[in-house]
């Protein structure tokens, strides 16, 4: 067994049997400290020091996991990077989204994912109207794609 199990586990029980121990969700010598974002929710945190057993839920890092991703990951262990087209590569640290309206000019959608209107491609070549006109509202991605050796 892991030794900071079996220490959480018995600190746990010593606390108990005390009749000191801090409600789920509270650490601390007052039970006064929040405990952070622990993988597998608040029973996992350790009552005094408010450590995380099992480490960090999703988009959260730091030893008491209160600790966003850093600026450009997010995901378990922050091991997944920011859309690409998210303005500054900045997201939402648990589940990748961009932040309100951070796409780059050209994308749009909770991902920045979506091309706008006016611009074709996966890495979105503008679609210049002046040029050509109504017919280039015509051309399908594949077209465009294929007339421009992409």
């Amino acid at each position: 067994m892991n030794f900071l199990f079996i220490s959480v586990f018995l600190t746990t029980l010593l606390t108990k049997v005390k009749g000191d121990a801090c409600a789920p969700g509270s650490f601390g010598p007052s039970c006064a400290e929040k405990c952070g974002h622990c993988l597998g929710g608040d029973s996992f945190c350790h009552p005094e020091t408010g450590t995380c057993r099992d480490g960090c839920s999703s988009g959260y890092v730091g030893a008491t996991c209160h600790d966003p991703c850093p600026r450009g990951s997010y995901g378990l262990g922050c091991a997944k990077s920011c859309p690409e087209n998210c303005r500054g590569r900045e997201c939402n640290s648990v589940d990748g989204s961009c932040q309100g309206s951070h796409c780059k000019s050209g994308y749009m959608g909770r991902f920045c994912t979506e091309s706008k209107s006016g611009y074709m491609g996966s890495s979105v070549r503008k679609v210049s109207l002046a040029k050509w006109g109504d017919s280039a509202r015509k051309v399908s991605l594949a077209t465009w794609d294929h007339l421009h050796g992409k």
